[in-house]
């Protein structure tokens, strides 16, 4: 897959020499193609073809043959995913007249073969050394730029071109990033050294990032096909429905509102019952409450009654350990008491025993 130094000619599509300057479009707002290159796409062989837009509008003109359709072809093979590409469809020609392999490989005739009664397509470059690539340079804003696009080539033995498609936040050149390789595995290394992510055959992961770093949808770059590869424009109300808005399904939407409209008359049904069932069950609820609160005031109660014979005791040697200490306070008066009531006692006891005594006359009565 090497192109060498003297292979690498660049020629200017537009006719005015191999560098274009950018120019400035003034008040030209969002995402414009600026720049398209070819190398070895089609019958364009060995030179780096550049297409040169600098954001603005262009048209392709040429005589039968020269390579319209060629590049449409190339902006259609980045931009719409595989499985989806008609190829010169701006000539009404079925997906089976041109694929990748073909321009690839260069497929420029079919020659008849007498011997064989078939015929056979003559290419310009073989399976073993084709190499092609396919870059963009997009611009969304002032400074912001962006390329992207695709390599090709045939792994040994393999009916059909392999793809890394690549998404690089700057511009790349054809001459400077994509020639001078020998392998594969070179190219993939020097394109992640220069920032750019890649994506092996895997169109999808390759359009979400350009998506992404573009800041638009799937349906813009398809749009952009099909404006690039359509000659005329027979009816423009057609075009803007066909092309520019989506589609609608009106009657399958009716359907999605009508079973929406049914979930949402169940799913009120089923709150209003709740709802009815949250009211019956209230009452339950607030005498449940009440019968706890009762039981918990039972409970208490009786854990009180246990301890109440314990406090009682408690409190009954409470009592007498104050009646013993008063007591115990007026024992010595009580005994100073007894022993002055003895005293008293004994002297009218002695008093006593003299009045009543033998030598102490009786008394006469008269």
């Amino acid at each position: 897959m090497k192109t060498t130094e003297d292979d690498r000619i660049d020629k200017d599509l537009t006719g005015k020499g191999a560098v274009t300057p950018r120019v400035p479009l003034p008040g030209r707002q969002g995402v414009r193609l600026t720049e398209f290159q070819l190398l070895n796409w089609g019958t364009f062989d060995g030179a780096i073809q550049r297409l040169v837009l600098n954001g603005g509008n262009a048209l392709l003109t040429g005589q039968v043959g020269s390579g319209k359709s060629t590049i449409v072809d190339g902006l259609t093979t980045l931009f719409t995913p595989p499985q989806k590409v008609t190829f010169n469809q701006a000539a009404g020609a079925d997906k089976s007249e041109r694929s990748v392999a073909t321009y690839v490989l260069g497929h420029y005739r079919h020659v008849y073969d007498e011997a064989t009664g078939t015929s056979r397509a003559d290419a310009l470059r073989s399976p073993k050394g084709a190499y092609a690539v396919l870059l963009a340079r997009f611009t969304a804003g002032e400074n912001d730029a962006l390329t992207a696009g695709a390599a090709f080539w045939f792994p040994d033995g393999a009916p059909n071109p392999k793809r890394m498609y690549f998404v690089a936040p700057m511009c790349l050149d054809i001459a400077a990033h994509f020639t001078g390789h020998t392998d594969p595995r070179d190219l993939r290394a020097a394109l992640r050294a220069a920032g750019a992510e890649l994506h092996d055959d895997n169109f999808r992961a390759y359009q979400k990032t350009l998506c992404r770093m573009l800041g638009i949808t799937p349906s813009a770059l398809a749009l952009l096909v099909q404006t690039v590869s359509m000659k005329q424009v027979g009816n423009l109300t057609d075009f803007v429905r066909a092309h520019m808005l989506d589609g609608t399904d009106v009657s399958e939407r009716i359907k999605k509102i009508l079973e929406h409209y049914s979930d949402l008359t169940r799913a009120h049904e089923l709150v209003k019952a709740a709802r009815d069932q949250l009211e019956m069950l209230a009452p339950v609820a607030e005498h449940a409450s009440a019968y706890d609160r009762a039981d918990a005031r039972i409970t208490a109660a009786a854990a009180a009654n246990v301890n109440v014979p314990a406090l009682v005791e408690r409190q009954r040697v409470t009592l007498l350990e104050q009646a013993i200490a008063e007591i115990g306070d007026e024992r010595p008066w009580l005994n100073a008491d007894a022993g002055r009531l003895k005293k008293r006692i004994g002297a009218e006891e002695s008093a006593c025993a003299r009045s009543v005594s033998p030598s102490t006359p009786a008394a006469v009565p008269s």
